[in-house]
């Protein structure tokens, strides 16, 4: 592979990993996710994350509460 292609090559997987950082997942605050975590859900693996202020909503007694809480995302 010459240069050229190689700092091609370079530039195009920088790009592409700058896209994928841009992350939208169910249950995770937006482009929180690396590309790493990325691909260590499409292997199998899980990612868990603390998130500090949750809205909870209680429908029994009317009821709305802020807490922390711990989301673990796995792949389907």
């Amino acid at each position: 592979m010459d240069m050229f292609s190689r700092i091609l090559l370079e530039v195009l997987i920088n790009i592409i990993i700058q896209i994928i950082e841009k992350s939208v997942f169910a249950g995770v605050e937006k482009n929180t996710l690396s590309f790493s975590d990325i691909k260590n859900l499409a292997n199998g693996g899980k990612i868990t994350r603390n998130i500090d202020n949750r809205f909870i909503k209680s429908l029994s007694n009317l009821s709305i509460n802020i807490n922390s809480t711990k989301v673990t995302i796995t792949q389907k």
